[in-house]
């Protein structure tokens, strides 16, 4: 499509300055995109997509209204309402969390600099979790404050930095904690700011680890 467009500028007899340019852009991207073996995707827009169009809208143009996305609130709503009914029964306190830890990994959390009880017990949770569903349910469980809350977001970067290669289970975490509420997605922001400013003191391995996180929230919102 984009060489078809080439060629009929260039067989335009009424060519200007601004043609010209445009054209020679475009012949320097498809070698560049030859040049690195990428492939450019069809614009996947399905049959059940052209059918539903005028109930559903048209999602593949910018700016139009999609019901799909509202469905996917919803859903998201009765999620996030599951997962408060699970979090009021497991309902533990700070002080709780960091009495039942066992003194390994609470001489861990003081080897990480965990400074605050609030950074103990998210700490203990974290490390101490079955999977990263449970450690979402047992961090909502905690009940913390607004001020709080930014806790979780910070030592779970420590985390993923600290650890020896990187771990997925940091980035499906912080994914699950952004989409309870859009407030975590601005701290991690804020978190990643301070991350880039100490970019030349760190090891290589927590760069990666660090990038792949950063990478994983942005594919994802």
């Amino acid at each position: 499509f984009v060489q078809a467009q080439i060629n009929d500028i260039q067989n335009d007899k009424k060519k200007n300055s601004a043609v010209l340019e445009r054209t020679n852009r475009m012949r320097k991207w498809i070698r560049l995109l030859q040049k690195e073996g990428r492939v450019i995707s069809p614009f996947e827009i399905g049959w059940k997509d052209l059918e539903d169009a005028e109930t559903k809208g048209r999602w593949w143009i910018v700016g139009g209204v999609w019901t799909g996305q509202q469905e996917k609130l919803v859903t998201s709503r009765k999620e996030f309402l599951n997962t408060k009914d699970k979090a009021t029964k497991i309902r533990g306190s700070v002080g709780d969390v960091i009495s039942s830890a066992t003194p390994k990994l609470l001489n861990l959390a003081q080897k990480q600099r965990m400074n605050t009880d609030v950074r103990r017990a998210i700490f203990c949770i974290l490390l101490d979790s079955n999977d990263y569903i449970d450690a979402f349910e047992k961090l909502v469980s905690l009940n913390l404050n607004d001020r709080q809350e930014r806790d979780i977001v910070h030592v779970i970067i420590r985390c993923c930095g600290s650890s020896r290669k990187y771990n997925p289970y940091f980035a499906h975490l912080s994914q699950r904690v952004c989409e309870y509420h859009h407030r975590f997605k601005f701290t991690y922001q804020l978190a990643y700011w301070d991350v880039f400013k100490q970019f030349d003191e760190m090891k290589e391995s927590k760069i990666i680890n660090l990038a792949s996180l950063l990478a994983h929230l942005i594919a994802n919102f």
